[in-house]
């Protein structure tokens, strides 16, 4: 097999791996949509079908399935849901916490 058509089938390998990744986490964006425009208690409840979707992912998508992938999603959904619950706790003002400190407990939880 000569170096061009070696270089095409992985080229052609690279461009499928694309586009089934793109495919996959298109189904994901109105699942993690609530992530970046929604208060907690409402990201709650989104959590179940979000799972539900990674999961068959995880199950169906021939490259999108690997253990780094999965990982690396997960992070980037957890960090996003802490972001969210910061931005929510500190109403919008992530670079001052001090008032964090004299708020009722009761109403932080």
């Amino acid at each position: 097999m000569s170096d061009y058509n070696r270089l095409d089938l992985q080229l052609t390998d690279k461009l499928n791996e694309a586009k089934d990744n793109v495919k996959y986490l298109t189904t994901l964006e109105k699942f993690i949509e609530p992530l970046y425009n929604s208060e907690p208690a409402a990201i709650i409840g989104t959590l179940p079908a979000l799972m539900n979707a990674i999961k068959m992912i995880h199950t169906i998508a021939r490259f999108y399935n690997t253990p780094e992938k999965m990982t690396g999603l997960f992070m980037k959904i957890t960090e996003q849901m802490i972001y969210n619950c910061k931005l929510y706790i500190t109403r919008g003002n992530t670079k001052n916490y001090k008032d964090l400190w004299i708020r009722d407990p009761i109403e932080l939880i």
